[in-house]
């Protein structure tokens, strides 16, 4: 008997039915001093947080991007970054804070990489004392979270927001519509919509168009039959990737369509997945960081 296709590992896994989520993606969402989002995670000494962001507006007051600390005077475990009353950016971690240059506009599209205790915006950096915590009070963002008040409520763009305990992803925020069409934040780490806790409602990017709402499945059965959207954008996603990265000169190229699809065609698919996931494997063995190499070993 003959045999087609590319042996490959396989084990099915079986994950119960769960609705999947429906969202509008956004650019950004906008607060007006009056939003915030509980993000779920207490910040530690080993917190990360990546942010995207700008300030619409400055105040003779302090307005956070993100923050969670807890009581004065000392505000413990506080792991915070802020727009100051004077117009400056701020970094808090544990007991100390650190401010950065005047020059830096407080108004400017910026992204600010807070990674324990050295935060980095844009090109600049701030180095706070180092020490060990666990903070008690959930992370804000559109503002600050003290000992369980919100406070520093922000005139603030949210683009996107990652963070992270240690090297591992726990949030992966998007600005979004939801399928009621409010304006929120979407973690596609847990599939869930992180809505505001605050008064009145976000801005938005763009108006709330039901058209442009999608529906994400990420927890397929055997059973299970995709639209033909979701296999169009299936199959978009896969040309977007192998075109990213370079493949083997035996890599087969996609099928153009979904539609009339042939066993050979499938086969195909399978193939480019398994040699981006090889390739991939083999460029984060790959990697070198800082210090690892000297002259002349390479």
């Amino acid at each position: 008997m003959q045999e087609y296709g590319y042996k490959v590992d396989y084990s099915p896994i079986f994950i119960p039915h769960r609705m999947p989520q429906k969202y509008q993606e956004l650019e950004y969402i906008q607060s007006t001093g009056s939003q915030y989002i509980s993000t779920g995670i207490n910040p530690t000494s080993n917190t990360r947080i990546v942010c995207d962001f700008q300030f619409t507006q400055t105040i003779s007051a302090f307005q956070s991007v993100f923050g969670g600390r807890g009581k004065t005077p000392t505000y413990e475990g506080r792991f915070c970054f802020h727009l100051t009353e004077d117009g400056l950016f701020r970094s808090d971690y544990n007991d100390t804070n650190e401010l950065f240059d005047s020059s830096i506009s407080p108004t400017g599209r910026h992204l600010v990489d807070k990674n324990r205790n050295v935060c980095k915006l844009d090109s600049a950096t701030v180095t706070n004392s180092d020490g060990d915590f666990t903070g008690q009070y959930q992370i804000y963002a559109f503002g600050g979270n003290t000992y369980g008040e919100a406070t520093e409520l922000a005139n603030l763009k949210i683009y996107s927001m990652k963070i992270y305990d240690g090297e591992i992803l726990v949030r992966d925020f998007i600005p979004v519509y939801d399928m009621n069409g409010e304006a929120c934040l979407y973690d596609k780490i847990t599939n869930n919509f992180f809505r505001n806790s605050g008064m009145g409602k976000f801005a938005a990017s763009q108006e709330f168009n039901p058209d442009d709402i999608v529906s994400i499945n990420t927890t397929w059965q055997r059973e299970d039959i995709p639209l033909k959207s979701q296999m169009s954008r299936y199959l978009t996603n896969i040309s977007a990737i192998r075109s990213a990265i370079s493949v083997y000169e035996t890599t087969p190229e996609p099928p153009s369509s979904m539609d009339n699809l042939t066993w050979k065609q499938a086969n195909n698919i399978e193939k480019i997945l398994f040699d981006l996931d090889e390739i991939i494997t083999k460029m984060e063995q790959a990697w070198f960081y800082s210090g690892d190499l000297y002259s002349g070993e390479a």
